[in-house]
């Protein structure tokens, strides 16, 4: 990683003085990141992929660098342009594109990178790498390797074929990567074996982060969130007063909380819409917002449907810390079929009616933090409605569980909901 630079122009003017490569675009390329991620003080205000070109006769790019900008100023990495410059082999690129985005379900301020080369001398070679690019503890910017995700030809064997496929795990904040061919010599890129792989970045919760309720964030508004992080599918979000019903919607300031907002994401998957109800919290340092995990709206017709709404949104008086809870009571409807007395079978929609609770606070000196969703009322398998008794004691919710009332929807009584 080279930098800082306050310019992008005076890193490229630098660059030319190498003689091997030289920038595009020096004033930034096409394919940049929009709003800034990670902890106030240690953040990436922007990111952009920099053309790069061998060949200062053309003007079209045949590498790509990454370049972040921080308080500090601009870092570029240039992966392995100039081994690749040097080469005297034959490998050339006749062009190289690649696509940017944030990885917020996966960590602050990770960023993915594909750049896709193709080789001017050969035809049947294409290569698909990815890198991934973050802060270090220090807060400086550093990308890892450039990863191969598709190669239709290595520089041993013409012909010989790599695919891999990265799988992200935001339970535990690794990825794993699943290859079906022997590793290179590839062109540009390195081959990763198949296993488990960390990323070396800071702001990635861990496992146990993760489960004590890590949000994603900050953003500097509950807008920028919908606009830069609900995904690359079209997607959109339900802003409205009253996002899950008309009654319930927003919380007034309290403590370092200076406002509490649910809001809904829509999807449509698998050709029906569905939503993901999501609690929005704003701090000094931005909003941070809730991970999905359940749909709450929609789905497919059927087989599974829910619609599920807000009942109650409040502050618990008495905690430490800023605290409020949210009821939701949610109504599944599940394609279900039953055996008629002459044999035969007819489908229905059975319907199952969960009530949760789901609490969230502000600890000193960190983000916001929310719980597992509660199981804290359902009918169990007498079509009975039974409810849980549970209390805020010390700032710490106390929700027994209880084994022996098991719900007709599944589950127990005061378990949680991952």
């Amino acid at each position: 990683m080279r930098g800082p630079v306050a310019e992008l122009k005076d890193f490229c003017v630098a660059l030319q003085k190498d003689g091997l490569l030289g920038c595009t675009k020096p004033d930034g390329a096409s394919v940049a990141t929009r709003g800034a991620r990670g902890a106030p003080g240690r953040q990436i205000h922007e990111a952009r992929a920099l053309p790069i070109q061998k060949d200062h006769a053309r003007m079209r790019a045949s590498e790509i660098a990454v370049a972040i900008r921080t308080n500090q100023g601009w870092f570029v990495d240039l992966g392995r342009a100039p081994a690749l410059a040097g080469r005297k082999d034959g490998v050339r690129i006749d062009r190289a594109t690649a696509k940017m985005n944030w990885l917020d379900a996966f960590g602050s301020a990770v960023l993915s990178v594909s750049v896709t080369r193709k080789d001017e001398a050969s035809a049947e070679r294409t290569e698909e790498d990815r890198r991934f690019c973050g802060l270090t503890a220090d807060g400086v910017p550093s990308c890892t390797d450039e990863l191969v995700v598709f190669s239709n030809g290595d520089l041993d064997v013409r012909g010989r074929n790599f695919s891999a496929e990265f799988f992200f795990d935001s339970t535990t904040g690794s990825f794993r990567v699943s290859a079906d061919a022997p590793l290179g010599p590839y062109a540009f890129g390195v081959a990763l074996r198949q296993g488990r792989y960390e990323l070396p970045f800071a702001g990635i919760p861990s496992a146990t982060e993760r489960a004590a309720g890590a949000l994603i964030g900050p953003f500097t508004s509950v807008e920028s969130f919908c606009r830069e992080s609900v995904g690359r599918r079209p997607r959109r979000c339900i802003l409205r007063r009253g996002a899950w019903t008309r009654e319930v919607a927003t919380l007034e300031p309290r403590g370092g909380v200076l406002g509490v907002q649910l809001l809904r994401v829509e999807d449509n998957p698998m050709g029906e819409t569905v939503e993901y109800c999501r609690i929005a919290i704003a701090t000094r340092d931005g909003w941070y917002v809730t991970r999905e995990d359940q749909r709450c709206q929609g789905g497919i017709t059927g087989m599974f449907t829910v619609e599920t709404k807000a009942l109650s949104l409040q502050w618990i008086d008495g905690t430490t810390v800023p605290t409020c809870v949210l009821i939701t009571h949610g109504l599944e409807l599940r394609g279900e079929n039953a055996e008629r007395g002459d044999g035969t079978y007819v489908m229905f929609d059975a319907p199952y009616g969960l009530e949760r609770a789901r609490i969230c606070s502000l600890p000193p000196n960190s983000p916001p933090r929310c719980s597992p969703e509660y199981t804290v009322g359902c009918r169990d398998y007498h079509r009975k409605w039974r409810k849980v008794s549970w209390s805020i004691e010390g700032g710490v919710a106390k929700i027994p569980l209880q084994k022996a009332v098991e719900c007709d929807a599944g589950g127990s009584l005061g378990e949680p909901i991952r």
